[in-house]
C-alpha cells in the first residue's frame, strides 16, 4: 500500500540472504603478517632471518601494496637477486597483497648493531662485541 501523502516510505526489511556490504572486501594487510613472512626469508650465508638481521629498514602498507625498504650486509652480496625475489614471493602470499615493492638502499649502511636481540642471541653475539 503506498504511503499517505506527506509520509515517508518505510524502509524494506533487509533480505536475509543478502551479504553484508563489507563482506566481499579483502581484510586489511597487517604489518605483523608482513614481519612474519620476512622472518621466513634468510640470507643463505647467515643463519638469521633478514628481519632480525636488521636488513629491513621500513615497511609501509598502502592499500593492497606493501613497500619494503631494505639493504644487504654488503654491496657485494651474492644473494642480492635471490633475497628480494623470495621477499616478493613470501609477502605476496599474504591475503590481500596485490604487489610487493622492494627498494634496496645503502643509506644508512648496514652494521651488525642493527641485528635484533633475538638475532644476536641466535648468532651468539653480545652488545659489547659489536
Amino acid at each position: 500500500m503506498p504511503p499517505a501523502s506527506g509520509e515517508r516510505p518505510r524502509p524494506k526489511p533487509s533480505e536475509p540472504n543478502r551479504p553484508d556490504p563489507g563482506e566481499d572486501q579483502v581484510p586489511a594487510i597487517q604489518i605483523e603478517d608482513v614481519k612474519t613472512r620476512l622472518r621466513s626469508c634468510f640470507d643463505p650465508e647467515i643463519p638469521v632471518n633478514i628481519y632480525d638481521l636488521g636488513l629491513v629498514y621500513d615497511i609501509r602498507i598502502e592499500g593492497d601494496e606493501v613497500n619494503i625498504k631494505m639493504s644487504f650486509t654488503s654491496m657485494e652480496c651474492p644473494s642480492a637477486r635471490a633475497i628480494p625475489a623470495e621477499v616478493q614471493q613470501r609477502v605476496g602470499e599474504i591475503e590481500g597483497v596485490r604487489s610487493t615493492n622492494i627498494d634496496i638502499v645503502w643509506d644508512p649502511p648496514w652494521h651488525p648493531r642493527m641485528i635484533s636481540p633475538d638475532g644476536k642471541k641466535e648468532l651468539g653475539l653480545d652488545e659489547d662485541s659489536l
